[in-house]
């Protein structure tokens, strides 16, 4: 009896087995010599905003040789009208016997081609590592939602559709399980790869609005994938907890309600905590409120595309787009006389008109260089660039969460584009239609360098950006027989420190060097009873939220914490070589040990 239940509980087993085998999608290795690669990446398809991630595995089977690896993609690429990745590139080495993920982010541009090429040392491997290159829909606004393979899918969609699109019709996309509703309905997208296997990069969320797991999913996440979502929420981003989950003491934030939801904010992002069988029965209001407030609310800003002279505006970082027509049309008719009129007639007295065959080419090569002369005088040869900037700094874990409006311009293409750490998310202000837009090139061996497209000579370049960091910098306060006084550790001059005790009592002062020490001044004011609402911030733009900052600072303090305004840029990095001036505003709000945001 036991050997037939044995059996027949083997032959079950091998049944789903060979099932699993073959209806999963397999990804399956492709051989250059020593080195196979594979692409191991969770497919996407209905990204609206974000970075992509994109891994392929490589691993080297030499037994005494360290190769270099470089991955290129697309393969293959088939152009675009508009601004488009014409290509992405990282490079590993990879040791005998070893492995290696190699990783790119695709930012919020399409990519439209096919395949991955394959260098190594140096030598362009013949035929293409497949790879299907989906077309993102990027620019979209409508609210995009990761699910764990443990969240009812069937639940959120059917809710829903009941009470967002009454009377509407669904219909189901090819990619994980996600149904578009003409954008009354958030997309819910569900992955099947089990949470321990999620990405350690808070990148590889930021194309989603949202996160949906269950509380176990929370208890069993490993500790550098729970880092990696408590970025994501920081940035911006929404999490939602099914069940009874007990939030770690760096989560916890001001609190609010809709419905049975319970909202916990958390950075510039929003943590969510609700039982599943209340899914179900939330009415239209909940979940308008969502879709509307909490999830379309996280890429609101960074969907929020501006023409160039629009994002200069914003946040001007050339006084003007205009070309000199004035002054070049002066200069062109003066050189047109030279080499017309007055050349023949000179010509003419000195009885050498045959010299005309040396003066023309001459006076167009003097013309020429007056013309660059012309352009270096009126506005030389270095760029300018403009950060405005908004950082959250949790002195207790020393993470900075910042989000950032940057221009850029050259009068001549800056050689080597710009460069960003790993940890930022850069999303271009302004993207040209199919009328017009370049091909964009990205390198991920060193940082992020974009070094090709994403800044022209002559054409102001606009980007937002958000960024995780841990940084040391911060703000030292002491209390000497009542006097506060303050140490400057941020690196840079600080204009104004604003600073709340812990019983809400208001101290200022202006113009604290680096590294300086001063006493504060005693103000009237308290803090206000409501705490800061990053979130109110965050969903506001980034320069209309930072003006507001600044003429009331103190309303928007806490107790024991500082708010310092600086005309430095502090926690965006100097993303381009060859600057002229850089006109920098930098707001820090910082959170002292024992207060937790």
């Amino acid at each position: 009896m036991n050997r037939k239940i044995y059996e027949r509980g083997l032959f079950l087993g091998v049944f789903v087995a060979l099932i699993i085998f073959l209806f999963s999608p397999i990804a399956e290795a492709v051989m250059f010599d020593d080195i196979s690669v594979t692409v191991t990446e969770d497919v996407v398809e209905e990204l609206t905003h974000g970075y992509r991630e994109i891994q392929v595995l490589v691993n080297n089977s030499s037994r005494d040789k360290t190769h270099e690896v470089k991955l290129s993609l697309p393969g293959n690429s088939y152009g675009y009208g508009g601004d488009y990745i014409a290509q992405m590139s990282n490079v590993a080495i990879i040791g005998p016997l070893m492995s290696a993920t190699i990783t790119m982010y695709q930012p919020p541009l399409p990519m439209h081609g096919d395949g991955i090429r394959v260098i190594i040392d140096g030598k362009l491997q013949k035929g293409l590592v497949g790879f299907q290159n989906y077309r993102n829909n990027f620019g979209r606004r409508i609210a995009t939602i990761k699910l764990s393979h443990e969240v009812s899918i069937d639940d959120f969609n059917k809710s829903a559709s009941e009470k967002l699109d009454l009377g509407g019709s669904a219909t189901s996309t090819s990619g994980m399980g996600g149904f578009i509703r003409n954008g009354k309905i958030p997309i819910f997208l569900q992955t099947q790869i089990p949470i321990q296997k999620w990405s350690k990069n808070w990148l590889a969320y930021t194309g989603y609005d949202g996160i949906i797991v269950t509380a176990k999913e929370m208890v069993d996440m490993p500790q550098d994938i729970l880092k990696a979502i408590e970025e994501f929420v920081r940035a911006g981003g929404v999490l939602m907890v099914l069940g009874d989950y007990q939030l770690q003491q760096t989560w916890h934030g001001e609190k609010t309600n809709i419905g049975t939801i319970e909202m916990t904010q958390l950075g510039f992002g929003v943590c969510c905590q609700t039982q599943p069988r209340d899914v179900k029965n939330w009415d239209e209001n909940v979940w308008k409120t969502l879709k509307d407030d909490v999830w379309e609310s996280s890429s609101r800003q960074v969907q929020n595309k501006s023409s160039i002279s629009e994002a200069n505006n914003r946040l001007p970082v050339v006084d003007s787009l205009a070309v000199p027509i004035k002054g070049m049309f002066i200069l062109v008719i003066v050189f047109a006389i030279l080499m017309g009129p007055v050349n023949l007639y000179v010509l003419s007295k000195l009885k050498r008109r045959i010299w005309m065959i040396w003066t023309l080419p001459t006076i167009s090569l003097v013309a020429c260089a007056a013309v660059f002369l012309f352009s270096f005088l009126s506005e030389g040869w270095q760029g300018n660039t403009r950060v405005c900037e908004i950082t959250i700094l949790n002195e207790e874990t020393n993470l900075a969460t910042t989000i950032a409006l940057a221009g850029y311009y050259s009068p001549l293409t800056p050689k080597g584009g710009l460069h960003f750490d790993y940890e930022s998310e850069i999303t271009p202000m302004t993207v040209e239609d199919w009328r017009g837009g370049r091909a964009r090139m990205i390198d991920w061996s060193n940082g992020q360098n974009f070094y090709a497209g994403w800044v022209t000579a002559r054409v102001p370049a606009h980007y937002m950006i958000r960024k995780n960091q841990l940084r040391r910098e911060r703000v030292k306060f002491s209390d000497n027989n009542g006097v506060i006084q303050a140490v400057n550790g941020l690196g840079h001059d600080i204009e104004q420190l604003w600073y709340a005790d812990k019983d809400g009592n208001v101290f200022k002062q202006f113009d604290i060097p680096a590294g300086a020490k001063l006493e504060l001044e005693s103000v009237v004011d308290k803090t206000m009873s409501t705490p800061t609402q990053f979130r109110g911030l965050y969903k506001n733009r980034w320069e209309i939220s930072a003006d507001k900052i600044k003429k009331k600072p103190s309303e928007f303090l806490k107790p024991n914490s500082y708010i310092a305004i600086l005309a430095e840029s502090v926690f965006i990095e100097d993303a381009m070589d060859n600057v002229d001036k850089s006109e920098d505003e930098s707001i820090v709000f910082g959170f002292l040990e024992g207060d937790l945001r």
